[in-house]
């Protein structure tokens, strides 16, 4: 059974109960990542693709190359068996 709130309800999901139950999370926890944003002010261009898999996935970085004008970074998760990717940027 779920401990949270019923966010389910007959015809469809409930989807402003989970909104106010997900922005709730951060009076709790707090977020030490990004700080508590509003999610619909949320953007996809400008992330950082690298800080969302440590921070978000727990995947580490385990190699570095730096080029005269890119930097690489290998990036993985726990798993020695899991995946592992190449993140190359340019300076």
């Amino acid at each position: 059974a779920c401990a949270g709130p019923a966010l389910v309800r007959e015809g469809g999901v409930d989807i402003e109960s989970g909104r106010t139950a997900w922005l709730s999370l951060s009076d709790r926890h707090g977020n030490p990542a990004t700080g508590q944003r509003e999610p619909a002010s949320w953007s996809p261009s400008g992330q950082d693709v690298v800080e969302q898999m440590l921070v978000g996935l727990g995947w580490r970085i385990t190699g570095a190359c730096e080029g005269p004008e890119t930097r690489s970074l290998v990036v993985t998760s726990r798993d020695a068996e899991g995946v592992k990717f190449v993140v190359t940027a340019h300076k």
